[in-house]
């Protein structure tokens, strides 16, 4: 109601462009809109596309709502654009003015109703297709939302119409794309020893079971930590590595542990690492254990990228199901858990059988390069056709309807996708 709301103050005094929708496009224009395209998480996810994006087909126009941090991220993006617009305390009217004069075929918020949002501006479709993507995975509940871009995993096609308003464009792998490949690489060069881990005033899984998890402590639901205490109780000297972040909650998680029958020793926490090791010092634990009433997004492709196996449970929701799209890409699906008992029955069991975890790491840590994970230019490749097929099918219908009504749009791929988890 509020974007409502706030679009109805200046919808009588913006008229958005209107293609010629029977004449070919050579080049779709890509406008993106976010606060976000800093050192944040979501920066970081999609520095690469405008590089990687076919230039031949595509021109990207982005329009920022955050001030410049200086980061790298920042500069390649803002680099390999066609044009980057600031438009922090810009009138919303002005922002979609803005957006209307590059004719941009195609409109993609990548915030949605988190900080710095402006789904006021989308609500006046400045471009004919319009596009949920990345920062808030839920429906944004607008008609003006035509897709949310997204994958057959972490929103199956019989959630749609129930749960979304928006029409599915569903990728073959994940629908995060990732950077890891590119800017992470020296993260994971050369060993990470017990030595190593010391130098940080770590333990190493070489000599106990360090179950862990590197979220912000807000995802950590009260259901989720007694699963997390049943598999440290199944699995005898093992150690909990959680972040204080914040470092409030390290008091009531320890009263959480010893209501648990769990020694609070067990729990280690740290401190956030420097960004430059932050990463790195992962690779001393076991395995990471997955959020389940709001999985690790960013955190989970970390953990898969340093090595380690992720085991998860997909919920009811798209944030929910995220740790499951990551494994079935990855090629590892037997750490997806349908129930909370198979939860713990899969960490326990790494836990206890060395030589299985062992096996399954290093499965992990060679899917990195061989599969399609971390793979940013075919994730690229991919996104091009679902854009290509947006405008397609919206100005398909257009020219036989006389109408712009979306429809879903479905990649075909190679993963063997199943839904039943």
């Amino acid at each position: 109601q509020d974007v409502l709301q706030k679009f109805a103050v200046f919808e009588p005094y913006f008229t958005p462009w209107t293609p010629q929708f029977s004449e070919p496009v050579e080049k779709l224009a890509i406008a993106i809109l976010s606060a976000d395209f800093n050192q944040r998480p979501v920066g970081q996810l999609v520095q690469r596309i405008p590089l990687l994006i076919d230039k031949s087909r595509f021109e990207i126009f982005c329009f920022s709502y955050e001030t410049s941090d200086g980061s790298q991220v920042l500069v390649n993006i803002h680099n390999n654009v066609e044009e980057f617009h600031w438009v922090k305390g810009h009138d919303p009217r002005v922002v979609a003015e803005m957006i209307n004069s590059v004719q941009a075929h195609i409109l993609i918020d990548l915030n949605g109703y988190t900080d710095g949002g402006h789904s006021e501006v989308v609500a006046a479709k400045p471009a004919p297709v319009t596009v949920n993507y990345l920062g808030y995975p839920y429906t944004m509940a607008l008609p003006q939302y035509d897709y949310v871009l997204t994958d057959r995993i972490v929103t199956p096609p019989e959630h749609s119409p129930n749960c979304f308003t928006e029409h599915f464009a569903l990728l073959p792998r994940t629908y995060m794309v990732n950077d890891h490949m590119q800017s992470q690489m020296d993260q994971v060069e050369g060993d990470f020893t017990v030595k190593d881990a010391a130098n940080f005033s770590l333990p190493h899984h070489d000599e106990k079971v360090i179950l862990s998890n590197f979220n912000h402590l807000q995802k950590v639901g009260p259901e989720t930590f007694k699963l997390w205490t049943k598999i440290m109780k199944k699995s005898p000297g093992s150690l909990l590595w959680l972040l204080r972040f914040p470092k409030e909650a390290e008091t009531h998680l320890k009263r959480q542990a010893a209501e648990a029958s769990v020694d609070p020793e067990r729990l280690f926490l740290t401190d956030k690492f420097p960004w430059d090791h932050h990463m790195r010092v992962k690779r001393a634990a076991s395995m990471l254990l997955d959020t389940l009433e709001y999985n690790a997004h960013v955190s989970g492709f970390d953990a898969l990228w340093v090595g380690l196996p992720l085991v998860t449970m997909p919920g009811r929701n798209m944030a929910r199901r995220c740790g499951a799209s990551f494994l079935w890409t990855q090629g590892v699906p037997e750490l997806v858990a349908r129930n909370q008992k198979e939860y713990v029955k899969i960490a326990s069991t790494l836990a206890k059988q060395p030589e299985k975890l062992a096996a399954v790491r290093a499965r992990v840590e060679a899917q990195r390069f061989d599969g399609p994970l971390f793979d940013t230019a075919g994730w690229v490749q991919e996104f091009e056709r679902s854009l290509r097929l947006m405008w397609d099918t919206m100005s398909s219908q257009a020219v036989r309807k006389g109408s712009t009504q979306s429809m879903h749009i479905v990649l075909q791929g190679t993963l063997d996708w199943k839904t039943d988890r």
